[in-house]
């Protein structure tokens, strides 16, 4: 089992973001519990609004890193 499972909703901050590579961003959050890191995950982030819909709806998936 996991020590962190994604079906706990945490609260994110958006603290960094930059384009690193063309078509690529870098984006940092700030989380009040850091989550446990285990290569290969990933999380999903839900928007809780967009500026600009799309056909993607409000979820994004995105794969974690250590800083």
């Amino acid at each position: 089992m996991l020590p962190w499972s994604s079906n706990v909703p945490m609260k994110a901050i958006l603290e960094k973001k930059e384009e690193v590579a063309k078509g690529t961003l870098l984006v940092k959050f700030k989380v009040s519990d850091r989550p446990s890191f285990i290569p290969g995950q990933f999380f999903v982030l839900k928007l809780p609004e967009q500026k600009y819909p799309d056909d993607r709806g409000s979820l994004r998936y995105f794969s974690m890193v250590n800083d």
